[in-house]
């Protein structure tokens, strides 16, 4: 399993952006899905994510709660 620090480096992004994105990541039937990219690993849809969706995450009060 990739760190966060390793998959933020891949992404050309911060350690914050990626805990977001991790947290979310969802189980699904066949693998996992992070706001519609889906793939086998939640690292992998994470990755997806942050490579093709976004350039930043907005960090809410309530995302670090849960994180």
């Amino acid at each position: 399993m990739k760190s966060f620090a390793q998959i933020a480096t891949e992404t050309n992004t911060t350690i914050e952006n990626v805990r977001v994105a991790m947290h979310m990541a969802v189980k699904t039937e066949d693998g996992w899905s992070c706001d519609g990219y889906r793939a086998r690993t939640r690292q992998a849809a994470v990755k997806a994510y942050l490579t093709r969706h976004v350039d930043a995450v907005e960090i809410w009060a309530d995302d670090f709660d849960a994180i």
